[in-house]
């Protein structure tokens, strides 16, 4: 796990090649905006290579990098100005990836979760899967100036439906994040396999957008899941429930 000054030149070439194509995206309709833009932006931390998988947590965008005949697992930290990823693939096999760093610290991605070790600490996040705005709600407009009445009104359980045999739900705006990011969470499902559904949406800039009226439109979205015992997983990830 490498680390820059925030005003490093290499973090900010690191920065600003990441971000230029994902606010591209604005310039083209809601409708138009793909969710391919934000999960395989280039990053000139694979400027000659070639990314063949993405992935997505809470806190991370990593890409499977494959440059000059060596695999790479690469990127940056969402929510930790600074951090860079940049580790190489010991093993590459497809039910468990494993990269390491430099500095030992090691990167595993297997069953939908995201495992960082270093130091003899483990972090784990779950992995999002995404998805294509053609799976949407229809007649939801996905842009605005209010992102959580967009979240709202694509997953949200109208308040007239919610019983306690619906489950519960939570609309949740991350503070501090700028473009807005919201989560909606919804728990104790009525299903035999899937207790849980979680639903991350980035939005960016519209291109209406002015610093006195923001406007935004949405950028991406992924869904994570949790099973019922005995079902899968209970911890939130991107494998589906049996």
């Amino acid at each position: 796990m490498r680390y820059f000054h925030p005003s490093s030149p290499s973090l900010l070439l690191s920065l600003g090649l990441l971000i230029t194509p994902l606010t591209a995206c604005a310039d083209n309709p809601p409708s138009q905006v793909s969710p391919t833009d934000l999960t395989t932006a280039p990053t000139p931390l694979c400027a000659e290579g070639i990314i063949q998988e993405s992935f997505m947590t809470d806190h991370y965008r990593l890409h499977l990098c494959s440059q000059n005949e060596e695999l790479w697992l690469v990127g940056l930290a969402s929510t930790r100005p600074g951090e860079v990823v940049q580790a190489q693939v010991i093993n590459p096999e497809e039910e468990e990836i494993i990269a390491q760093d430099e500095e030992q610290t090691q990167y595993r991605i297997v069953e939908g979760q995201l495992h960082i070790e270093q130091d003899g600490e483990t972090v784990t996040e779950g992995l999002y899967e995404s998805m294509d705005f053609t799976q949407l709600r229809d007649n939801v407009p996905l842009a605005g100036e209010d992102p959580e009445a967009i979240a709202t009104a694509l997953f949200a359980i109208p308040p007239a439906e919610i019983s306690p045999e619906s489950g519960q739900q939570e609309i949740i705006p991350l503070p501090g994040e700028n473009p807005p990011v919201v989560i909606v969470e919804k728990t104790r499902l009525p299903d035999d396999s899937v207790s849980g559904i979680r639903y991350r949406l980035e939005f960016l800039p519209a291109p209406t957008s002015t610093p006195e009226s923001p406007q935004w439109t949405l950028g991406w979205v992924g869904r994570q899941f949790t099973c019922w015992p005995g079902r899968g997983s209970q911890e939130w990830n991107n494998q589906l429930c049996r």
